[in-house]
């Protein structure tokens, strides 16, 4: 009996000590665990704002290209419309230049009126 004593004594210090270590290794595990949980819900929070912060920047870069894409049209228009005013200048002048000789031109159709048709008369 004294054999098996000195044998089992040291096999049961040997096992307390291997239970002490587990339940040690368990605690850490479950440490570990607790905030690898808590990091994945912190990584999840932080995607998911991620996420958010694309969508408004896609949605800004739509706005700003369809704002260039209004000033571009805004200086073609303005560019058209400058080339029509001098057209238009161009115009003008010409109506003033022909409203200098439209006196005598109506006096001479009115005479050549007047005069055809008091002759079929």
């Amino acid at each position: 009996m004294a054999l098996f004593c000195t044998q089992v004594e040291p096999k049961r210090q040997a096992l307390n000590a291997a239970n002490e270590q587990l339940n040690a290794a368990m605690e850490k595990l479950t440490q570990l665990k607790m905030k690898i949980t808590s990091l994945e819900q912190a990584l999840s929070k932080l995607t998911a704002e991620f996420e958010k912060a694309t969508t408004a920047k896609l949605k800004c870069q739509q706005e700003a290209d369809l704002t260039n894409k209004t000033i571009n049209l805004a200086n073609r228009l303005v560019g058209g419309l400058a080339s029509e005013n001098v057209r238009w200048a161009e115009a003008v002048e010409g109506f003033k230049e022909s409203g200098k000789t439209l006196p005598g031109i109506v006096l001479f159709d009115d005479f050549l009126y007047s005069t055809t048709c008091s002759d079929s008369m």
